[in-house]
């Protein structure tokens, strides 16, 4: 047989080897779209519930459904920024579980704040694991350095961020006296952004945390506050 038969021959079969590349390729972006599409709506899905259920009661149902849709998204995107966050938060959400002992509590902050700071690593300019990790930090009663750099990290970063902002000041007037000084010019400085913003609620928040008289004492002379003060009777 030729060397031209053989090549007859053999083209079809190149085709064909192609072909199947080209299917197993198609296939494979196909399968790589439709997990990135799984990923993303387990995540949002998982954000929802955060937010939905932040502050209520503890529902065992619900956090084993955000626990499982956090382990979906981990699964397909392990690398995904926002999950750390995410699985802290299931943390802190465990933590709300009534009767749970001491132990079990601390061991839980611990194990946010590992997340937390993993986080930081993935996307260190993004204010909100700064802010978190100041919390917990703050609920496990370590007002360290590293507490002390995550606050001035989450003003330093937030200020187009009015959440964070707004939690950042919250810290910092449950904390007044332990932070640096500073954090307490960064604390002002965040203070007199929120209440340059046309509808803010730092009075509202300040006295449902009880806090008013030290937000009247800490911003003596800035006029909103000593005009509020006055009113109130401080």
């Amino acid at each position: 047989m030729g060397a031209g038969c053989i090549g007859a021959m053999a083209e079809p079969a190149r085709n064909q080897t192609l072909a199947y590349l080209v299917i197993a390729l198609l296939t494979a972006a196909m399968i790589a779209a439709a997990a990135r599409v799984v990923s993303t709506t387990a995540t949002e899905l998982l954000r929802g519930q955060l937010e939905t259920f932040a502050g209520e009661a503890f529902d065992r149902a619900e956090k084993n459904l955000s626990q499982g849709l956090y382990r979906i998204a981990t699964a397909i995107s392990p690398e995904n920024p926002q999950l750390p966050l995410f699985g802290a938060n299931l943390e802190l959400w465990e933590n709300a579980a009534p009767n749970q002992s001491r132990e079990a509590l601390d061991a839980g902050r611990q194990r946010a704040l590992t997340l937390q700071r993993q986080a930081i690593r993935r996307r260190p300019a993004w204010p909100y694991p700064w802010m978190y990790l100041a919390a917990t930090k703050l609920q496990a009663r370590e007002l360290d350095a590293e507490f002390q750099h995550a606050y001035a990290m989450a003003l330093r970063l937030g200020p187009a961020e009015p959440l964070v902002e707004r939690e950042a000041l919250e810290i910092g007037l449950k904390v007044w006296v332990a932070l640096s000084d500073p954090n307490k010019q960064r604390f002002k400085a965040a203070l007199g952004r929120q209440l340059a913003r046309p509808r803010h609620d730092v009075f509202t928040r300040a006295v449902a945390m009880g806090r008013l008289d030290e937000l009247c004492l800490i911003a003596e002379g800035e006029a909103q506050v000593d005009a509020y003060c006055e009113q109130k009777g401080i």
